[in-house]
């Protein structure tokens, strides 16, 4: 959606944020495009029943290669996690290639499998894992490194760089915020407890 000057909502989101130190709005404008992909595909890297081939990554790798290895881990975890937790088709996981995740993934049966045959700019998500059950250790270990790298790019000066860190670090905000409210509202606050402790 846009705002009355032609600026993205990510933009004109992103543009509110002061305490963040982004003022520069020529910079926010020419990059608002950018920004719009990059919330888009962080917030849906969050989201169940996704198919990873729909995802709008492809566009974002091209404009901003800086975040090319957080958007490849970032579809690592969400393949591991539909395929081997949620049990979901690979057919209907994907319906057409994902090169970021190069040309083996698809054929892998086990989690080990795809492990192994993911490219190393997409396996370091779930390498440190062993097994399907400790992805929200995984996930965990990928929301870490997106802070970190949109606090890196936040303070990288002028143009794109710092857009895309307020960005990261807006999706960042908007994990833990579900976090929180799930454990609020959860029975089990117990198991809970200790992701949100990771997330926070």
């Amino acid at each position: 959606r846009r705002g009355r000057d032609g600026e993205t909502g990510a933009a004109l989101l992103v543009a509110r944020l002061g305490a963040l130190g982004l003022r520069r709005r020529d910079d926010l404008g020419r990059h608002a495009g950018t920004a719009d992909d990059a919330l888009g595909l962080f917030l849906l890297l969050g989201a169940d029943g996704l198919r990873v081939s729909a995802l709008p990554h492809d566009r974002l790798l091209a404009a901003a290669p800086e975040l090319s290895e957080l958007v490849s881990g970032g579809l690592a975890l969400l393949t591991a996690r539909e395929l081997f937790a949620a049990g979901r088709p690979l057919e209907l996981l994907a319906t057409r290639p994902v090169p970021t995740l190069g040309p083996g993934w698809q054929t892998a049966s086990t989690f080990p499998e795809l492990v192994e045959r993911l490219p190393t700019r997409a396996s370091w998500a779930v390498a440190e894992v062993d097994g399907v059950e400790e992805l929200w250790l995984a996930e965990l270990g990928w929301w870490r490194r997106a802070h970190d790298l949109g606090d890196a790019l936040l303070r990288s000066g002028a143009g794109r760089a710092p857009v895309l860190g307020a960005v990261l670090l807006l999706a960042v905000d908007a994990w833990r915020t579900g976090a929180a409210l799930e454990l609020a509202a959860s029975d089990d606050a117990g198991d809970l407890k200790e992701v949100f402790s990771g997330a926070a």
